[in-house]
C-alpha cells in the first residue's frame, strides 16, 4: 500500500521550496558570521604566502537543469602564475577549508547548501 505517489514526492510545492531556501540562507548566514574570524584569517594568510587574490571563482556545472554552469567561490589554493598548490593551499584543500567562501554563493540564493557540483573542465 502507498501512502504517497512518487510523483507528488518528486514535487514540492513552491511553499516548501521557499521555506528549503529561506532555511538555507539563514544557516549559511549564521555560519557565515561564527566563522568570519577564521575567513578573515584565512584570507590574510592566503594574501601574505603567495601572490595574487585571496579568493577565486570557479566554474561548476550543477547536477540539475541541464548543467547549468554556477561560478562559486573559494580561497585560492594555487600559486597565480604556475597553477601549483602552494603549501598553504595543500593545508586548506586537506581540511576543505578552500570551501568555506561558498557560503556566499549559498547566502546569495545561487547555490542550496549540498547540492550536488562537478567541476567544469576546460
Amino acid at each position: 500500500m502507498r501512502l504517497i505517489e512518487d510523483s507528488v514526492a518528486a514535487t514540492p510545492t513552491p511553499f516548501l521550496s521557499a521555506c528549503a531556501q529561506l532555511g538555507s540562507r539563514l544557516i549559511a548566514l549564521i555560519v557565515l558570521i561564527v566563522y568570519f574570524p577564521a575567513l578573515l584569517i584565512l584570507s590574510t594568510l592566503v594574501l601574505l604566502t603567495s601572490p595574487g587574490p585571496a579568493f577565486i571563482r570557479r566554474a561548476y556545472r550543477r547536477a540539475r537543469n541541464e548543467g547549468e554552469v554556477v561560478y562559486l567561490y573559494e580561497f585560492r589554493t594555487e600559486c597565480w602564475r604556475t597553477l601549483r598548490l602552494t603549501p598553504l593551499g595543500a593545508f586548506l584543500r586537506t581540511m576543505d577549508l578552500h570551501r568555506l567562501p561558498r557560503l556566499a554563493n549559498v547566502l546569495m540564493g545561487e547555490v542550496a547548501a549540498g547540492e550536488r557540483l562537478r567541476t567544469v573542465t576546460a
